[in-house]
């Protein structure tokens, strides 16, 4: 379950159209729209902004269920401690390395680049960028392998067993990804 599924079903359940909601988040209501069709994500300031009209936690808001009372809750949610808003901005941040992780293994390659590009995807650590690769390899997508490749994914393993995004490119005959992995290697030995 998406974000954006959640932000649309609180949403309705508040009563509020995406307008509406647009105008008390100081936005305009094609954001919103996009947010529910996640083609974007919400910044911090806005996710904290979306659980105090909603009523809801940060938690119930990036990693809850849909809604399934209809009368809108009383609750309200104030954040006031760099702890809690640390702990928001993590919370976001793992939402958008999921669907990073989702769209590359996926073969979305647009949605991928759209969360690339709007950042705060944690994928510095060499062993999170090679699982997305070896994933995408194992999948046989070409074209997600080779713009992984582009942004800085390397070949080195993560894993015990040592395999490489490369074994497994060879292992399931994906022929396209092989030569692409191999030029890469030889690239990287040079």
């Amino acid at each position: 379950m998406d974000i954006g599924l959640r932000i649309q079903a609180y949403r309705v359940r508040s009563g509020l159209s995406q307008e509406a909601l647009a105008e008390r988040l100081d936005i305009s209501r094609q954001s919103v729209s996009k947010w529910e069709l996640s083609q974007s994500l919400p910044e911090i300031d806005k996710v904290v902004q979306l659980c105090n009209i909603f009523g809801i936690s940060t938690d119930t808001l990036l990693l809850g269920e849909i809604p399934t009372r209809t009368k809108p809750s009383t609750q309200t949610l104030h954040l006031s401690t760099e702890k809690e808003i640390a702990a928001v901005k993590a919370k976001v941040k793992k939402e958008r390395n999921r669907e990073f992780f989702y769209y590359c293994t996926n073969n979305n390659l647009e949605k991928a680049k759209e969360i690339w590009t709007q950042g705060g995807i944690n994928l510095e650590y060499e062993y999170a960028m090679n699982t997305v690769l070896m994933q995408a390899t194992r999948n046989g997508h070409t074209n997600i392998v080779e713009w992984l490749l582009e942004i800085g994914a390397t070949l080195n393993s993560s894993r015990r067993d040592k395999k490489t995004a490369l074994d497994f490119a060879e292992e399931y005959n994906h022929k396209e990804i092989v030569t692409l992995l191999r030029k890469a290697k030889n690239e990287g030995e040079s």
